[in-house]
């Protein structure tokens, strides 16, 4: 029973994980080469997106509190890290208060984000399983200073095939903090 628990777990935070903040991409970040502004450029990579000891603590209490200066001087990389670990646990009042707010992206309430989150497709899971574990990286790439990608790399498949690598987008809102950009449910 508990093997069956922990494989519904994993399909079902796959699948929010997909719907709620990830596009498929066959390629890389698109490059304005025109605009000398656009950087484009990994700043950092890793295999490994745990929380450390001291950012679950920082986790912890950004959850309890909803207080956004505790978002203040984090990196793209570790606020998609919190966006994770809270997909993960199925912290959705955590995963959506990373989302950036306003009127200008798009993001739906909590209301419309709870009935939206609970709208999964059964064939969509079972795909997202199986690419949860050929997770190769994860790349912080910069775009420009209010714009950084996410971008998840994937092994090959037994079969040789490569899955197109996914890209987080984030934004640096008003108070400077960096937030998950909102992607509309389909």
């Amino acid at each position: 029973m508990n093997r069956n628990f922990l494989i519904i777990l994993i399909i079902l935070l796959l699948s929010i994980f997909i719907i709620v903040g990830c596009t498929n991409s066959s390629s890389s970040v698109k490059i304005l080469e025109k605009d000398n502004d656009v950087q484009n450029h990994v700043e950092f990579q890793t295999k490994d997106i745990s929380l450390s000891n001291e950012q679950f603590k920082n986790f912890e209490q950004y959850a309890n509190t909803g207080n956004e200066q505790l978002l203040k001087n984090l990196t793209p990389m570790e606020i998609f890290q919190y966006y994770y670990y809270a997909f993960q646990i199925e912290d959705m009042k955590t995963l959506y208060g990373l989302y950036v707010k306003g009127d200008i992206y798009g993001t739906p309430n909590w209301k419309e984000f709870q009935q939206k989150i609970n709208q999964t497709d059964m064939n969509y899971l079972i795909e997202l399983r199986d690419l949860q574990e050929r997770i190769e990286s994860f790349s912080q790439i910069k775009y420009d200073d209010k714009t950084s990608y996410i971008q998840i790399n994937f092994k090959e498949d037994r079969n040789g095939k490569k899955e197109s690598s996914w890209n987080f987008k984030l934004l640096k809102n008003s108070q400077g903090i960096w937030k998950m950009d909102w992607i509309p449910f389909e």
